[in-house]
């Protein structure tokens, strides 16, 4: 993506990015919307997906304590309506949620009413028609239902409040055949033992094995090899091989911060031609290995072709990224974003390799 605009969703009631690199960062205060725009991005590039939209959610704690089978319309409307600036739905609004490249790539989020309709075809045949109600039409006199409805490009789709949280085949955004990207969410929280293992089988035998070493090495240099143990996904954890050592060691006994490099470099091997997204980059990272971390990101997102949204809080993150960004190598392409809030309209202050050179060496305040 070279462009992004989101409008009415969650804390952002408008943001335009211009002049998008393979990989961004995005600074700012608490509350200017730095991971809602993430979770904007990962909604946008899944074609509204309603998997990804019921994680976010779940992050949010809008669903955590609830079971998605057994919720009721009300609770459904008001898990959704979280989504929107202020909390407020607008049945007849056309506007709704907009998340767009450009004119021609755009993702439309709204709740509406609508009423099916029987058409009866020139050939007796029988097919039900649903129509959105607008705000000319007198709900009173029409039996209508409350929906998602889902706009991106040319496709559309009604999915029931119902049915939203159900699963195949109704969490696949616009149409059944919406194709799957290559997409990781790391989000800042610790991680996760069971993902993490799947990414590690996805990679096994292969060469991306390399990269996911090479990261680990960031903060043990004796580490030769990792494997991951158990007889089922949820027994599973990750143990490595250490240089003179015959015993294996669990990683988890080692600290928050490899586990934390194990994330994030597992996801990026496993998005080639996709989208990573990383919220507070810095969590559980020493100064030295965010910028070491930095590296591998940069030299990943080139070779296997994946664009990176990154947040942070931390100035030693920003270094990081700048001391990479200007290190010489022809592969580096990122920018930073720095994000302030005016009401809901998110402005940004954009920092290209040299203007982040300056800053940084000036000790200006970009966080």
């Amino acid at each position: 993506m070279k462009s992004l605009s989101v409008r009415n969703f969650k804390n952002i009631g408008s943001l335009d990015l211009n002049g998008l690199e393979r990989v961004n960062l995005f600074t700012g205060k608490n509350n200017t919307g730095k991971s809602t725009l993430l979770e904007a991005i990962a909604i946008f590039v899944n074609d509204g997906n309603t998997e990804v939209i019921t994680d976010i959610l779940n992050n949010r704690g809008e669903l955590s304590n609830l079971n998605l089978r057994r919720l009721n319309e009300e609770e459904i409307f008001r898990a959704l309506s979280s989504l929107f600036t202020n909390n407020e739905v607008d049945f007849y609004s056309e506007e709704g949620i907009l998340i767009s490249e450009n004119k021609n790539s755009f993702l439309r989020i709204r709740i509406v009413k609508y009423f099916s309709k029987i058409i009866k075809g020139q050939d007796d045949s029988i097919n039900h028609r649903q129509i959105i109600v607008s705000k000319y039409k007198n709900i009173e006199e029409i039996d209508s239902e409350i929906s998602l409805g889902l706009v991106i490009n040319e496709n559309s789709n009604l999915i029931p409040l119902s049915r939203v949280f159900k699963g195949f085949p109704y969490n696949r955004g616009i149409g059944s055949s919406s194709p799957k990207v290559n997409f990781r969410y790391v989000n800042s929280s610790s991680s996760n033992i069971e993902e993490n293992s799947v990414l590690w089988d996805n990679i096994t035998l292969t060469e991306k094995e390399n990269y996911v070493i090479q990261g680990l090495r960031i903060i043990e240099p004796l580490i030769e090899r990792i494997a991951f143990i158990g007889e089922s996904k949820r027994d599973r954890s990750a143990v490595v091989k250490m240089k003179g050592q015959k015993q294996v060691l669990s990683l988890n006994s080692m600290g928050d911060g490899i586990n934390r490099v194990l994330s994030i470099i597992l996801s990026a091997v496993n998005v080639e031609n996709g989208f990573l997204l990383i919220d507070e980059f810095e969590n559980g990272l020493y100064h030295s290995v965010q910028e070491q971390l930095w590296e591998i990101i940069f030299e990943l997102s080139s070779v296997l072709n994946f664009q990176v949204f990154a947040t942070t809080h931390s100035n030693d993150c920003i270094d990081g990224f700048e001391n990479i960004l200007n290190d010489g190598k022809d592969n580096r392409s990122g920018k930073l974003f720095r994000l302030e809030r005016k009401g809901h309209f998110i402005k940004n202050v954009e920092f290209d390799s040299d203007e982040l050179r300056i800053a940084t060496n000036a000790n200006i305040e970009i966080r």
